[in-house]
């Protein structure tokens, strides 16, 4: 295996294991479920930023609990085009293990990589 495959497995296998621990973050236990400013709602959020930190990026909250992330890069000197991504991590009520939150961590893995 050479060194983009390792990095490959290495990236899909965290995606996969935040993905388990999002998914145990519900409001409910026979269903996952985080309305805006529910307890769950926040500790996802903390969750969130935490990797967001790790990954290097500045990171902060607004009002409405939304989590911000963003990370400089730069090139010779010069800064680097930016790429947005963006997405939710509440849920509707008895979501699928992806709503919304999918999108927030490849947001994390595409800064990590």
């Amino acid at each position: 295996m050479n060194s983009l495959e390792s990095a490959t497995q290495s990236a899909g296998a965290r995606l996969i294991k935040r993905l388990a621990i999002m998914r145990r973050i519900s409001q409910r236990s026979d269903w996952i479920e985080r309305v805006i400013f529910s307890p769950a709602s926040e500790e996802a959020a903390y969750k969130l930023k935490g990797w967001m930190d790790a990954s290097g990026m500045e990171t902060f909250n607004d009002p409405l609990t939304n989590v911000y992330g963003q990370k400089s890069f730069s090139k010779e000197g010069t800064e680097a085009p930016r790429i947005h991504l963006g997405s939710h991590y509440d849920t509707v009520v008895n979501a699928g293990a992806f709503d919304g939150i999918l999108g927030v961590l490849i947001g994390i893995a595409v800064v990590e990589a």
